[in-house]
């Protein structure tokens, strides 16, 4: 047997010594969870005892985590609203808000959007401001009223015993697959619930009264709750049994996560030509739109050709070439000397007719002058080229008024004389004609002689 020293001794001696005085230190922990399935078990308030309450908890757009949790309570048959922000530690407790009102059992949700947090590829629950507040009087009415705006108070339905509300899945991607904010409620055993969805038009409506038909009757106690495989269930507490049934499934635009593609380049290569270098005296800047773009492949000296200009009458005429053109042509046409061009139509693909504003005599010859047009162009190799400025000269008609002239003589009663001598003969005779004739001009041109 082995004896202890003094100093041993003395250890020991201490260590039930601060037993028995209360002096042993002690440290308290507290854990808490806040997350988007944040779970808070702890008191609301203590001084008064509570009958019915539900709690909702917010997480606004930009928040990574929620940032408040809103309580209802049923205090001496007053609903009051309580608050807490997150995170969750002992220096922020449950204060009162404000009150709500007499009722008789009471329910609170959020409505929102449900979007994926891209870090975790989980889905969230991004809420508005301010949540519903679902409640009964003391005749059973259900009503639905969006936080402390009274005039948003609507009833829902009658004779109803107990309440639960939760913020059912949505697709972000599917119009109006949308299972809603929903209310459910016992009636006389049975369960009922009506839900505030987007519809397929986009508007949000509160639908007609549905019954669960698969929980029966004789049901006590009602909750709602989600899964995570994007259903609703209503559970209930029957003859001492619980039960619950789920919906169908929500899987548009939820239960396949988003794919996405990344691409990086490998082995990239550039090169650079040589750098022409320019001293400009002063720099200078030009800010370009570019309009009406032509790609151009053919042979760059390929030139548009005028075969033929005909003056179809004093206003109009009519220029033909060797290529196809097409476009609008007569913005960018003028004329010399000076006329009003009234029209310029492509006709048979190569031939444009020019209509002018006044006569023009065929005599007077003219320049007719296209500068360079985009919204005009000519077809070479079944490619368009804009026009570019071109001057077609005409000399005027020649300034005669017959091209050919004839005479018809006509006669009659005509006398002939001849003297004959016989003795003296000569080599040389003279008839002379008495009588009328015609002479007749055909017009070839209106100008006139």
């Amino acid at each position: 047997m082995r004896i202890l020293t003094a100093e041993i001794r003395n250890k020991l001696l201490e260590r039930f010594q601060v037993e028995s005085r209360d002096a042993k230190p002690n440290l308290r922990v507290v854990a808490t969870q806040s997350t988007v399935n944040t779970l808070l078990t702890e008191d609301i308030h203590t001084d008064t005892t509570a009958n019915f309450g539900d709690v909702a908890i917010r997480q606004l757009p930009g928040e990574a985590t929620p940032s408040l949790a809103y309580a209802i309570c049923i205090d001496g048959g007053v609903a009051n609203i309580y608050e807490r922000s997150f995170p969750t530690d002992l220096e922020s407790p449950w204060t009162w808000n404000w009150a709500f009102g007499a009722a008789m059992d009471v329910a609170i949700e959020f409505n929102g959007e449900w979007t994926i947090n891209a870090k975790t590829r989980c889905y969230e629950l991004i809420t508005e401001e301010t949540p519903y507040i679902f409640f009964t009087d003391a005749s059973s009415t259900l009503y639905v009223q969006k936080w402390q705006d009274e005039s948003t108070r609507i009833p829902l339905a009658e004779n109803v015993e107990q309440i639960s509300s939760c913020r059912a899945w949505k697709s972000n991607l599917d119009v109006g697959v949308d299972q809603g904010l929903v209310i459910g409620y016992l009636r006389e055993g049975n369960v009922y619930y009506r839900a505030y969805a987007e519809q397929e038009g986009g508007a949000l409506l509160w639908e007609e009264e549905r019954q669960v038909t698969e929980l029966g009757t004789g049901n006590v106690t009602l909750a709602l709750f989600r899964t995570n495989d994007y259903r609703l269930g209503f559970v209930t507490e029957n003859v001492g049994q619980i039960q619950y049934v789920l919906s169908y499934r929500t899987y548009a635009g939820q239960a396949m996560p988003a794919e996405y593609a990344d691409v990086q380049p490998r082995d990239a290569r550039v090169w650079t030509t040589d750098a022409n270098r320019y001293y400009p005296v002063t720099a200078e800047q030009v800010n370009m739109e570019a309009q009406l773009v032509y790609f151009i492949l053919h042979d760059t000296d390929a030139a548009l050709d005028i075969s033929a200009v005909t003056r179809v009458d004093e206003r109009n005429l009519l220029l033909a070439f060797g290529q196809d053109i097409g476009g609008e042509i007569l913005s960018s046409m003028s004329i010399s000397p000076e006329q009003t061009i009234l029209s310029a139509t492509v006709q048979n693909g190569n031939e444009l007719l020019v209509t002018l504003g006044e006569d023009m005599s065929r005599v007077t010859p003219f320049d007719l002058t296209i500068t360079n047009c985009r919204t005009g162009y000519w077809i070479v190799d079944g490619m368009k080229m804009a026009l570019e400025t071109l001057t077609i000269h005409a000399e005027g008609a020649p300034n005669e008024g017959v091209e050919e002239e004839s005479i018809t003589v006509a006669t009659t009663g005509t006398v002939l004389l001849i003297t004959a001598n016989k003795f003296y003969p000569v080599t040389s005779e003279l008839a002379v004609v008495a009588g009328s004739g015609s002479v007749t001009l055909t017009p070839v041109d209106v100008i006139p002689i």
